[in-house]
């Protein structure tokens, strides 16, 4: 069996053995493109790698646990994270990982490579996405080339693949990847060029930078561009600079480095005239003899041009105007993007909620007149949709750093568990914990008082007298905003809510695991000790702080913009109860109809008959299931009866040392946690809010598990296995 091939004058491989890109690469090497020297490792390697090590079936558990249609982004992250680890921690056959050594000894000594992906599906004419896989720059020594081969294998599972594996018709047993080792070329100047611009066919277009193309490819580095006449290659017809050159990508025994330009560099454009017309003059010889037109990656190292690949253009047109899939993959962000979000959100962004959100509480809303009030519910609904298209293109990106956080802590330390990094995550100052603290100080206060617990108990928050409690409870709203406003049912008192939690924070036996002392100091040390010698080009603390703040930010964004939210739907209310319409057809009105009629105008309100609303369906039909299987999220043990919440003034009833049973937490759900045994959701993922606070108080969660509300009712008796992902519901 041959696993390995060589690309020099080698004409005659099927895609099948080598994949799209490796079969152009041996093409452009027989038609007198400078092709850096390289060998493929074939499909056959790869299946070699999973049937001898049993991974077919891992990998088949790993996409089968839940619907792929169902899940989210959070749960395609987790996926993939999972399968790349998978990847990492399993040994090559000897066999092939000895064939591998000898063939890179032999072809290039101890030269740097680029280790790049090859998917027999990648680069098709009718199946081209660039940049779907992973390939990696600088890669030198057997260990790291080892390890890089897998996480180019890994990459054909990863979240970008999985988002078009329909397209691909990818699945365990009929896909498969191939690798490309190619000689390192430390080019001055590298670049991409598009043989047909992407909006105009009549042009080419090439984007270029200083040094390798890495930071291009990622977005850390802007580009130079050049749109170029296809029927004159000597006339350039635009080109655009960045607004600043700053840095370029470059190469070392250590990997790749981001450094700052020189200052002649900064004013001058990477390409020159005659570079420029030599480049589009072999673009078009390319695209004449693949016959279709191409994306291409070149690289100038002094005078020499290198082609370093070749794929076709092509764009993905779904047809469904509800196809997220581009949005998802913006979510990836380079590390330097994310330290520019971190500053944003956390300097900027939230500090500017919190004075807004305090202004909005100090107007007086029953004082305004009516034309006031229009015009104050029309700035709180500006406001709030502002700050949700914030929260949505920058607060969400950002979460990302975790992922990059988990990625980099796994391919570095390969623990046995592929979530370990969480622990040096959690633990932390949240604005959700703070406030499930503040509440526990508040039920020390009932607790300590039987005739307060009876008052609260019989008469509600209106009987309050107590000077502390009352206090209190005006400071925890003022503070953390009304946590059930805007979900209650109509004729709810949402204080009278808040005291039903209260009082069961009262009747915890201890406190809450999260106010246990934590202690993974050695874990910290042992990472930050393995990323200084790892040449990766990481500062290890600054990713620990940028992580730490991503993972704390995904549950504090949310309170903020919550309590902007909370003062539209208070004006809305105060707009409600000034208007003389039915009720059932006010509760469906908009802020702008509510606007409207406040100033005397005829609106045609929508009617409740005309609007069905799923999740609130009384009725609904129970299905028999002794075990379900879902992510563990949370580790941990738990028995206890279910509480099944589908809407919000559900929660009031929950008592403590059940296992809360729910769709999806919403991070104003996130002070049950304290009272849960254990928590359960049908959404999945690592970083949704459930899983978080799980986490932070040491309880069960396990994420992702379809359809349990259809499977599980309050009062049944549940086990909660959060180590493996299993749900048990005892026979009644």
């Amino acid at each position: 069996m041959k696993w390995i091939f060589s690309l020099q004058n080698s004409h005659d491989l099927s895609v099948s053995e080598v994949g799209g890109k490796a079969k152009a690469l041996a093409q452009l090497t027989g038609s007198g493109v400078l092709v850096p020297k390289a060998i493929c490792l074939s499909t056959l390697a790869y299946d070699h790698f999973l049937d001898t090590r049993g991974l077919r079936e891992k990998l088949n558990l790993e996409l089968n646990r839940k619907q792929f249609s169902d899940m989210r982004w959070e749960e395609i992250w987790d996926v993939a994270l999972r399968i790349r680890h998978l990847f990492l921690r399993t040994s090559l056959p000897a066999d092939l990982e000895c064939e591998i050594e000898r063939c890179i000894k032999i072809e290039f000594n101890e030269a740097p490579l680029a280790i790049r992906s090859s998917a027999p599906e990648e680069d098709l004419a009718g199946t081209s996405f660039a940049g779907l896989h992973d390939s990696y720059l600088y890669i030198s020594g057997k260990e790291q080339v080892v390890d890089h081969i897998k996480m180019v294998w890994a990459s054909l599972w990863s979240d970008r693949a999985l988002l078009y594996r329909q397209e691909l018709s990818l699945s365990v047993k009929e896909s498969s990847m191939a690798v490309v080792l190619q000689e390192m070329i430390a080019g001055d100047v590298s670049g991409v060029g598009f043989t047909r611009a992407p909006l105009s066919e009549g042009k080419m277009m090439i984007e270029a930078v200083y040094g390798l193309n890495q930071g291009l490819v990622d977005g850390t580095i802007a580009p130079d561009r050049y749109l170029i006449d296809r029927l004159s290659s000597a006339k350039s017809v635009s080109h655009d600079a960045p607004d600043e050159r700053k840095q370029k990508c470059v190469g070392t025994e250590q990997g790749t480095h981001i450094v700052e330009l020189d200052t002649q560099q900064k004013e001058k454009a990477p390409l020159n005239s005659m570079q420029l017309k030599e480049l589009a003059d072999r673009m078009a010889v390319l695209e004449k003899f693949f016959g279709y037109p191409l994306d291409i990656e070149w690289t100038f190292a002094g005078e020499k041009l290198f082609i370093l690949q070749a794929r076709p253009i092509t764009a993905l047109a779904t047809g469904k105007s509800d196809d997220k899939r581009s949005w998802y993959l913006s979510l990836h962000r380079s590390y330097e993007n994310l330290l520019q979000l971190w500053d944003e959100v956390e300097n900027h962004m939230l500090p500017e909620m919190e004075i807004e959100a305090t202004a909005m509480a100090a107007v007086d809303l029953p004082s305004l007149d009516n034309g006031a009030l229009a015009g104050e519910i029309h700035y709180r609904f500006e406001r709030s949709s502002h700050w949700s298209r914030k929260y949505w293109d920058d607060c969400i990106p950002f979460a990302h750093g975790v992922r990059l956080f988990g990625e980099v802590y796994n391919d570095h330390m390969v623990p046995d568990d592929p979530y370990e990094f969480v622990r040096l995550l959690s633990g932390g100052k949240m604005l959700s914990t703070e406030r499930n603290s503040e509440l526990l100080r508040l039920a020390k206060i009932v607790q300590n008082d039987q005739r307060l617990q009876h008052v609260l108990e019989n008469k509600g928050a209106d009987a309050i007298t107590d000077p502390e409690l009352k206090h209190g409870l005006a400071e925890l709203e003022h503070r953390f905003g009304n946590f059930f406003a805007g979900l209650s049912e109509e004729g709810m008192n949402q204080r009278d809510m808040i005291v039903k939690i209260l009082l069961e924070y009262s009747r915890l036996p201890t406190s809450p695991a999260n106010e246990k002392a934590r202690d993974c100091s050695s874990l910290e040390v042992r990472f930050l000790e393995r990323m200084a010698d790892s040449g990766s080009g990481f500062d290890g603390k600054q990713l620990l702080r940028l992580a730490r703040a991503s993972y704390r930010l995904r549950d504090d964004d949310n309170i903020y913009i919550g309590k902007i939210e909370q003062a539209l739907s208070q004006a809305m209310v105060e707009g409600r109860s000034r208007l003389d319409h039915a009720d059932t057809a006010l509760a469906l009105a908009t802020p702008d109809e509510i606007c409207r009629l406040l100033v005397g105008e005829t609106v045609a309100l929508a009617t409740a008959a005309s609007t069905t609303v799923d999740n609130c369906k009384e009725t609904v039909e129970y299905e028999r299931a002794r075990q379900l299987l879902g992510q563990p999220a949370s580790h941990g043990f738990a028995k206890g009866k279910a509480r099944v919440i589908r809407k919000a003034a559900e929660m009031a009833e929950f008592k403590s040392g059940e296992v809360l049973i729910v769709q999806s937490i919403d991070p104003n759900m996130t002070f049950l946690a304290p009272l849960a045994a254990a928590i359960v959701e049908t959404r999945g993922g690592m970083l949704i809010h459930g899983a978080i606070i799980a986490r932070e108080y040491g309880i069960p969660c396990v994420t992702g598990v379809s359809k349990v509300l259809s499977y599980v009712k309050t009062g049944d008796t549940v086990t909660v296995d959060g180590y493996l992902g299993i749900i048990t519901i005892d026979k009644t």
